[in-house]
């Protein structure tokens, strides 16, 4: 392939990219501009190293009951997640690389078991998987994806009630796939390391092909990619899988290497101001205030001279997650609007030094803003916060999943970020200060869910219809 001039997939990263605000901000802005923005940016820097195919959009229902999907999902509306994914796929064509619809059939309404296997909750309704998780797999696939990629999820109302993994099953992946969705472009199977512990390396991959996966994914070891290969080698020797079933994936391949050369031929350059202006106007669309009982915004400088500010020390709340690398500058924006803006940094489990610390502060203040990250999933910086609002007008910038609201205190004035990045900040400030009206909504369907009562704020780490 390579003595043919196609581009070849690369899968190293570097650091150094625009730090983008995030899928759930993106639905919370409601933007397929905005989606296909982020896209086309997004493609253009990886494009512009050389990578030739990015493992996104993530398409998969928002549901608090899976903390991986998180802030990656658009929302909980099939539509809207179609809409957006669609969007963002062609602004990573236009910038210059592939797309890649994931994680098939739907990671929103599964559990994950001790084998870091996700099984679905419903397992046993089919029809309420095609008309709400497999529905943005089946309008992606309708608009021409690259390719889709499944993910380490069993759903057994496809097998008869048995647990089989979406990378092998060939009810998935051909019979709804390729035939119901008359998808044709390339299907990864991810991971083949991951909820496949009953099967070796070299059976999981030869089911794989069998059931219509094109390309293969191993990624935590040298030796067993090798072991897959040997495995299905063998197998096309001995005819346990027909030299024909390997070149129509090899085809696949191909026209997908021949359309990405294509995008890249095709894209537009993106200058740093351009790339910032796209970003500041999707990032301008995603903030909401989505309570204000005090009415405290827009913050009255005459009234509220002295303002702390408190911040979590952002972590990765999973595998997929990179908060930690992100700085949160939301003190800093307050600081060039606000005259005198004290900055506190708190653990997400703070201790009671630090506990003692920001309350202190808080009572030498005339208002605080308490920034938070899930804060549902840490009982103790949820009880700070309660704390700081029974003491002083609180303003909550909620950073990630708004799932997290349900816990805050009634009496705060709650404002919905999606993200911590730099521009979402700088329109946080603005929508505190009056300059700029909050654009954003609500991706997901919080009314759906109870509010827990006062004795269950520290304990529950998810909301429950």
């Amino acid at each position: 392939v390579q003595t043919c001039a196609l581009p070849i997939f690369v899968t190293q990263f570097s650091p150094g990219f625009t730090q983008m605000p995030g899928n759930l901000a993106i639905g919370a802005a409601r933007s397929e501009a905005g989606a296909f923005d982020c896209g086309n940016i997004v493609g253009y820097e990886l494009s512009e190293l050389g990578i030739t195919m990015n493992w996104a959009p993530v398409v998969d229902l928002n549901n608090p009951l899976n903390r991986v999907i998180d802030v990656r999902s658009f929302g909980d509306e099939a539509e809207t997640v179609s809409r957006l994914g669609i969007a963002m796929a062609k602004g990573l064509n236009a910038g210059g690389v592939g797309a890649t619809a994931k994680h098939f059939p739907g990671l929103g309404n599964t559990v994950l078991r001790s084998d870091n296997m996700y099984i679905y909750v419903n397992s046993n309704d089919r029809e309420f998987m095609m008309e709400h998780d497999l529905v943005p797999f089946r309008e992606l696939s309708r608009s021409g994806i690259d390719a889709i990629m499944t993910g380490p999820i069993a759903a057994p109302a496809f097998e008869n009630g048995q647990i089989v993994p979406a990378a092998v099953s060939r009810h998935l992946l051909t019979d709804v796939l390729r035939r119901q969705f008359q998808y044709d472009g390339v299907i990864f199977a991810e991971d083949l390391e991951c909820g496949l512990g009953a099967y070796t390396i070299k059976k999981a991959a030869q089911l794989s092909v069998t059931a219509g996966a094109d390309m293969i994914i191993l990624c935590h070891s040298k030796t067993k990619p090798l072991l897959a290969y040997n495995g299905l080698l063998n197998a096309v020797r001995k005819g346990k899988i027909k030299e024909e079933r390997i070149n129509e994936s090899v085809r696949r391949i191909l026209r997908l290497k021949l359309n990405i050369e294509n995008y890249r031929k095709n894209r537009k350059p993106l200058s740093p101001i351009e790339i910032n202006r796209k970003l500041e106007r999707l990032s301008s669309d995603t903030v909401m205030v989505l309570s204000d009982p005090k009415r405290l915004i827009p913050l009255d400088k005459s009234v509220y001279k002295k303002i702390l500010v408190v911040l979590p020390k952002l972590a990765s709340l999973s595998n997929a997650d990179v908060s930690e690398t992100i700085r949160c500058t939301l003190g800093e924006h307050l600081s060039s609007e606000f005259g005198s803006v004290k900055i506190m940094s708190v653990a997400l489990n703070p201790s009671p030094a630090e506990t003692d610390a920001v309350l202190q502060a808080a009572h030498a203040v005339d208002l605080v803003v308490v920034a938070t990250e899930n804060s549902n999933e840490f009982p103790e910086y949820l009880r700070l916060l309660h704390q700081i609002a029974e003491c002083r007008p609180t303003v909550v910038v909620s950073l990630r999943n708004p799932y997290e609201t349900l816990y805050f205190p009634e009496n705060a004035t709650v404002v919905l970020a999606y993200s911590p990045i730099g521009t979402s900040m700088e329109i946080v400030k603005d929508v505190l200060s009056g300059h700029q009206e909050a654009r954003g909504s609500l991706p997901i369907r919080l009314s759906d869910y109870k509010r827990p009562s006062k004795g269950e704020q520290a304990a529950w780490s998810t909301p429950v219809r």
